[in-house]
């Protein structure tokens, strides 16, 4: 069985892999040819690939919401919506990459 992996589609693979490994404490699977990158971040696959998103809105799993939430924003994002509790329990918020991208962060 192949794992899915959720493509993220944006102008600077490289810019944007960093960004995502220092404030996800993403992990780099594989690099292609091409200039696309596979990366983990908490239990979720992304395919990282030159582009622009038409669907630029994405969830991330991580350990500490609050961490990565901080992180973003002092790393270029933006909070768009502050870290708290979910109503079905952990903790969530929202961060706009550098890139334009909205991430829904949710606890793993």
């Amino acid at each position: 069985m192949t794992e899915e992996f959720e493509t993220v589609r944006t102008p600077d693979v490289e810019t944007a892999c960093a960004w995502y490994a220092s404030v996800f404490e993403a992990e780099t699977l594989a690099r292609e040819e091409n200039g696309a990158r596979s990366m983990r971040i908490g239990t979720r696959r992304y395919r990282i690939i030159p582009g622009a998103d038409s669907e630029p809105k994405h969830d991330a799993l991580v350990r500490d919401v609050d961490v990565c939430i901080a992180r973003g924003a002092t790393r270029g994002g933006r909070i768009v919506e502050r870290a708290h509790s979910a109503p079905c329990g952990g903790r969530e918020g929202r961060v706009m990459d550098p890139f334009g991208r909205l991430w829904r962060i949710r606890s793993a």
